[in-house]
């Protein structure tokens, strides 16, 4: 891999980590969203679409993981608890 695809690789992965605070499901859901659109129009190189492809499976881990939270929100909730 060349050194300007691996910087390009670095930095969609960086992009794809970076949540802030104020990142809700929404927010990642609509950058998830933008990468499979973008992979799905294709005219990519191979290195630009593992970069897209590992941007999407971290932003898709971090969904899941805020689904998982509301989840356990909503069943302490459920049981009467805080």
């Amino acid at each position: 891999m060349t050194s300007a695809a691996e910087s390009e690789r670095q930095d969609a992965l960086q992009a794809a980590f970076a949540f802030g605070d104020d990142d809700g499901f929404e927010a990642i859901y609509s950058r998830l969203d933008g990468v499979a659109k973008r992979l799905e129009e294709g005219g990519l190189t191979l290195d630009q679409t593992l970069a897209l492809y590992e941007q999407g499976i971290a932003l898709s881990r971090r969904a899941q993981a805020l689904l998982d939270a509301a989840e356990q929100r909503i069943e302490v909730l459920r049981q009467g608890g805080e």
